[in-house]
Formats: C-alpha cells, sequence, structure tokens
C-alpha cells in the first residue's frame, strides 16, 4: 500500500544523488585528462581518457574521449592504435560533431599507416572538410595525384566551394 511507495522514495533520492555524484566525478575526470592533452602530457592524457572510458562508457563525454585519446596516441606516433579508437569512435557515433573530427584525423594519419582506402574514401566525402584532409593526404601519398585533382578543383564551373578552392591553392603553393 502506500507505506511501500513511502518507503521507496529515499532509495530512490539515494540513486539520484548516486548518480549526480557520478555523472560529477566524470565531468572532473574529463576535465582533468583534456588539462592533459592542452599541457602536451600526450601519455598521462592517453592514461587518463583510457581510464575514462572504462570507467564511464554512457557518459555525456564518451565520444569527445574516444577522439582525445586517439589524439594523444597520434601525438606518440602511435598511429595504429589512434586509427583503433577512430574506427571505433565512427563506428559508435557516426553523427557529424564527432564522426566529422574521426574522419578528418584518420586522413591525417593515413600516410603513416599506408591507408589508401581511407585516402580515397575521403576524396570522394561528401563533407568539404575531409575532403580537404584526404586532398592533404593524398599530397603525401600520390602527389602527381593530388596536384591534378586541385587544379580540377581550381579549374572555373568546378562548383567547389571556397573552402576547397582556398585549400587547393595552399596545398599547390606549399
Amino acid at each position: 500500500g502506500p507505506a511501500c511507495v513511502s518507503g521507496q522514495d529515499p532509495y530512490r533520492l539515494n540513486q539520484f544523488i548516486q548518480s549526480q555524484d557520478f555523472s560529477d566525478a566524470a565531468t572532473k575526470a574529463f576535465s582533468e585528462a583534456r588539462n592533459l592533452i592542452k599541457d602536451g602530457e600526450w601519455a598521462k592524457a592517453e592514461q587518463s581518457f583510457n581510464r575514462f572510458i572504462a570507467s564511464h562508457p554512457n557518459d555525456k563525454d564518451i565520444a569527445a574521449a574516444h577522439y582525445y585519446l586517439a589524439f594523444a596516441l597520434k601525438q606518440q606516433n602511435r598511429f595504429q592504435e589512434a586509427d583503433k579508437w577512430l574506427i571505433q569512435l565512427i563506428e559508435k557515433f557516426p553523427g557529424p560533431s564527432w564522426g566529422t573530427d574521426a574522419r578528418t584525423m584518420r586522413l591525417e594519419i593515413a600516410p603513416r599507416l599506408n591507408n589508401k582506402k581511407v585516402i580515397e574514401d575521403g576524396v570522394g566525402a561528401e563533407n568539404d572538410e575531409i575532403k580537404l584532409a584526404a586532398l592533404q593526404s593524398l599530397f603525401e601519398a600520390k602527389p602527381e595525384r593530388a596536384i591534378a585533382l586541385a587544379a580540377e578543383i581550381l579549374k572555373s564551373g568546378s562548383g567547389a566551394s571556397r573552402l576547397m578552392r582556398e585549400g587547393a591553392i595552399t596545398l599547390l603553393t606549399d
């Protein structure tokens, strides 16, 4: 009866307080880990984001944590591991906010991994940010093809965006 209901309330309240603590702890852990990124403490940042992902798998910042972990690995020239985390990020959170950034970083490290398929897919992407990162990587992987593509972008009537045109000019004049 009614006694049961009131009996449940304190429990519910405790549960709520615990989940609040949990998310505050997560927020604190996340910002501490991100400060390590800002300070260029790549190895420590990597450990902190690894712990964060293990401890708070459903946190609102989990996609960002994947991204920063990959970034910390990339900064340590551990491209293969970075790529694995980026693939996970793209699979779990394909949305534009982190998905685009993850695909862009995958393209940046693709030449180091000799990952031609990623570069080819990127060149054909709809998103200009991804396309431009692909073009940059193509300059490292296959300069002659990249130059031809950049020339296409700069042709009048190519329909390329300003971002793509400016990017192509920068790449050709570097």
